[in-house]
């Protein structure tokens, strides 16, 4: 009946309900979830015309496993083909066929989490005109942006700790169409480099600078979009250190920011130098 009436009702949801639609299934195991996904849901789903809603029941459908599973993608791998089936495609170069922005940005990232995800695979893909240049955008973002205060304190902190602003940079768009709130720099030996510097990095640091938003309500757990940005930025080199709200309010004094962000760096990046 549960099936019967998400059905019913997918067609008139918004990209946010959508989530909230799939995530009523959640009582159910996982793989049962999955199993009635493929079997109900998904025949009927790949009948429809492309656009905006075909394109989001996808995208949250990924995200919604990614949250709970955490590394196991197998439900996107497995609907890869059904995603950018040719009728799909075909009917996406049509004329009458239009996406928003916020379309384009899913359908960017499917494509990224193909490449990184599953290299193996080699069916239909988006064609590259159909892709964003970033996903962090004013208005429905597939990234939530940064909270200001919160990156404020730990900026702070950061001069602090490195000793001069040169030693990290800020909302640095990456060519993986991320945003990374804060990145820093390490050559082969460890030591900090001036975030100018673009020759002989040896690793990337990726402070995620997480505020409330980032979260679900009331929980610890990372939103589906973020929880896919942390991984994507590790599948793609990045050393991600994350600096969640909850940690940074128990701190009383910039003093104890300070020595918080040099155990932050040193626990998950134990050759940082400075």
């Amino acid at each position: 009946m549960a099936l019967i009436t998400l059905r019913r009702n997918l067609c008139h949801l918004s990209d946010f309900r959508i989530h909230g639609a799939l995530a009523a299934l959640k009582h159910q195991p996982v793989n049962h979830v999955h199993k009635a996904v493929k079997e109900h849901l998904c025949p009927w789903f790949c009948s429809l015309q492309p656009g905006p809603f075909r394109v989001r029941f996808h995208h949250a459908y990924c995200k919604k496993f990614h949250s709970e599973n955490g590394n196991d993608l197998h439900p996107f791998v497995n609907f890869m083909a059904k995603i950018f089936s040719p009728y799909f495609l075909q009917q996406l170069q049509g004329e009458e066929s239009h996406l928003d922005r916020l379309s384009l940005a899913q359908l960017t990232q499917l494509m990224l989490t193909s490449l990184l995800e599953c290299p193996f695979y080699k069916g239909p893909k988006r064609l590259p005109k159909y892709q964003v240049k970033s996903f962090l955008t004013p208005c429905c973002s597939l990234e939530t942006p940064v909270d200001f205060q919160l990156y404020k304190s730990v900026m702070m902190g950061l001069i602090d700790l490195l000793g001069a602003r040169l030693y990290f940079a800020s909302k640095v768009l990456t060519p993986y169409y991320y945003t990374i709130d804060v990145e820093i720099k390490l050559d082969e030996e460890g030591f900090v480099l001036p975030f100018t510097f673009d020759e002989d990095v040896h690793k990337r640091i990726a402070l995620c600078i997480d505020g409330p938003k980032r979260f679900c309500l009331n929980s610890k757990h990372l939103l589906g979009k973020e929880a896919i940005k942390q991984r994507h930025l590790r599948l793609l080199g990045y050393q991600v250190v994350q600096i969640p709200y909850y940690e940074v309010e128990t701190l009383q004094s910039r003093f104890e920011l300070v020595e918080y962000l040099q155990r932050k760096l040193f626990s998950e990046t134990p050759d940082v130098r400075w």
